[in-house]
C-alpha cells in the first residue's frame, strides 16, 4: 500500500471549480493585508530577488494596504493622487502560477481541487496588483498545459472563469507540466500549486535558478492526512479507479502512517535543502489562512 496514490472510496470526488458567491469579495478584503505583508516580508531584506535590479524606472497607481513608505509624497502633492515608485524588477517580473489537475486533485471534502483554484486565483490576483505578468497554467491539456495570460486587474473575471472550466482527471499530467520548461523563461516567481502524489521532487526543483523563487504549496485532504477508524474500508486510486476492499488494523494503520510521514519528509527535506518555500496544508484550511502561513516565511 502506497499511501499517497490511495485513498478511501467512501469520500466523494470533486473534480471542478465553483467559486462562492463572495469569493471575489473576499479576495478584495483579504488582498490588501497579504499585500502589505508581502511588502513587510521583502523589504526586511530576507529575500531579494534579483539583487542589483532595483533601478527606478517610473510610477504606478498606489494600490490599499501596501507600504506608505513607497509613495511618492511630491507628486501625490502636485496631482493629489497616490503613486509609488516602480523599479526594474517589478516592472519586468512575471510570475507563473502552475495548477495540478491531475485525477488525484479531486479527492476530499473540502475538495483539493477548489481549495488550490481558491489559492490560484488570490495568488494570482496579488500579482495583478503589483502590476506584474500572470501566466497561469493548468496540467492535463495534450501540450501539457492549458493557459490563462494576464496583466491587468479587470481579468480577475476572465481567470475566475477559465478556473471554472477545469477539470481534475487523468494521471502524471502535473510532473509533465514541471519538466516541460514552459514556466522557466523570464519568470521571476513560480508558484506550484498541487498534492505532490506520483511527483518527483527533482521536476520542481529544476525550476529553480539563480534570481528566481520557488514557491511549492502542497494541498492534501483530510482523508490523506487523517485516515479513519480501523475496520473495513474500500480504497481507489483517484486516476485510475482502481480499488481494493480490506480490514485494516492498528499494525497496517502505524505502516500508512510512517510511509504517509516519510514521504512528506523527503519533500520537506528537498525544499529546504534547495531553498524552496514549501508548505503541506489541510483542504480544511481556508485559502486565506494559506497564503498568510506561506508569506510569514
Amino acid at each position: 500500500m502506497k499511501p499517497q496514490e490511495r485513498m478511501q472510496a467512501e469520500v466523494t470526488l470533486h473534480s471542478t471549480v465553483r467559486f462562492a458567491p463572495d469569493f471575489a469579495k473576499r479576495l478584495e478584503r483579504f488582498l490588501p493585508r497579504l499585500s502589505a505583508a508581502r511588502d513587510k516580508r521583502e523589504g526586511s531584506g530576507r529575500t531579494k530577488l534579483a539583487q542589483g535590479g532595483e533601478e527606478f524606472v517610473g510610477y504606478r497607481p498606489y494600490q490599499p494596504g501596501e507600504d506608505l513608505r513607497q509613495l511618492d509624497w511630491n507628486l501625490l502633492a502636485r496631482l493629489d493622487r497616490p503613486f509609488v515608485r516602480t523599479t526594474r524588477r517589478e516592472a519586468s517580473e512575471q510570475w507563473s502560477i502552475l495548477l495540478d489537475a491531475s485525477g488525484s486533485m479531486a479527492v476530499g471534502a473540502p475538495g483539493k481541487f477548489g481549495r488550490a483554484a481558491e489559492v490560484v486565483a488570490a495568488l494570482a490576483s496579488l500579482g495583478l496588483r503589483r502590476g506584474v505578468r500572470v501566466i497561469v497554467r493548468v496540467s492535463g491539456a495534450p501540450d501539457g498545459a492549458r493557459e490563462f495570460v494576464a496583466q491587468r486587474r479587470s481579468a480577475l473575471s476572465g481567470l475566475l472563469a477559465f478556473l471554472e472550466g477545469q477539470r481534475a482527471e487523468g494521471q502524471g499530467g502535473f510532473e509533465t507540466l514541471l519538466s516541460s520548461g514552459v514556466s522557466r523563461r523570464g519568470m521571476g516567481r513560480v508558484f506550484c500549486v498541487s498534492d505532490y502524489l506520483g511527483v518527483d521532487p527533482a521536476a520542481l526543483l529544476s525550476l529553480k535558478s539563480r534570481g528566481r523563487e520557488v514557491c511549492a504549496l502542497q494541498i492534501l485532504s483530510p482523508s490523506e492526512l487523517h485516515p479513519r477508524e480501523n475496520g473495513w474500508v474500500e480504497w481507489a486510486d483517484a486516476e485510475t479507479g482502481e480499488r481494493v476492499r480490506l480490514m485494516v488494523d492498528a499494525g497496517m494503520r502505524r505502516e500508512y502512517d510512517r510511509r504517509l510521514e516519510e514521504w512528506l519528509g523527503k519533500w520537506r527535506s528537498a525544499c529546504t535543502q534547495h531553498r524552496v518555500l514549501h508548505g503541506i496544508w489541510d483542504t480544511r484550511i481556508e485559502f486565506e489562512e494559506i497564503l498568510t502561513e506561506l508569506f510569514a516565511r
